[in-house]
C-alpha cells in the first residue's frame, strides 16, 4: 500500500528550468577544513546530466571521496553519488523532492545515512551543501560551505 507521501512524490514534476538552475554548480568549489581544503567540481556532459566529484589534494595526489551524477529523467531529477569505500562501490539514488528558492532537496528514505542531501545556491559564488537524516535512530547532519574557485 502506498503512503500519502509516496503518492504526493509521484505528482512532483521538475522542469528543465529547475535542472538548468542546478547547472550553476558547474565549476570548482572549495571549503576550508582543519585538515586543508575539500573541493567539489562539476561539469555538464549534456543538457540533462552533470557529473561531479568531491576530493582533496595531497601534494601531487588527488584523493577522491565521491563521484556524483545529477540527471534529469522526464519530470524527475536524481542525485546519484558513488562514495568510495561505501555501499560496495555501488551508486545510491536520491530523488529531488523539493526545489524552491534556490534550495534543492534530494531524498532517499531507504538509505542508512544520509537520507537527505540538500544544496542551497546562496549566491553565484557560494553554495551550502548539507547531509542529514537519522543515524542510529537519532537526527544527525553536517553543513559544507563552499566558495567558487572557478
Amino acid at each position: 500500500m502506498k503512503t500519502l507521501l509516496t503518492i504526493l512524490f509521484t505528482f512532483l514534476t521538475f522542469t528543465q528550468d529547475h535542472f538548468t538552475d542546478l547547472s550553476r554548480l558547474q565549476g570548482v568549489w572549495r571549503m576550508e577544513t582543519g585538515k586543508g581544503y575539500i573541493y567539489e567540481s562539476w561539469r555538464s556532459i549534456s543538457e540533462l546530466e552533470l557529473v561531479g566529484k568531491s576530493y582533496q589534494l595531497n601534494g601531487d595526489d588527488t584523493i577522491v571521496f565521491e563521484k556524483i551524477r545529477l540527471v534529469k529523467r522526464g519530470s524527475a531529477v536524481a542525485y546519484i553519488p558513488v562514495v568510495m569505500d561505501q555501499n560496495e562501490g555501488k551508486p545510491v539514488e536520491f530523488r529531488l523532492v523539493s526545489a524552491e528558492q534556490k534550495k534543492y532537496i534530494f531524498e532517499n528514505r531507504e538509505h542508512d545515512f544520509p537520507q537527505r542531501i540538500i544544496y542551497c545556491l546562496v549566491t553565484p559564488d557560494s553554495v551550502v551543501a548539507r547531509i542529514e537524516g537519522l543515524r542510529d535512530g537519532k537526527p544527525d547532519g553536517a553543513n559544507y560551505y563552499f566558495s567558487r574557485v572557478r
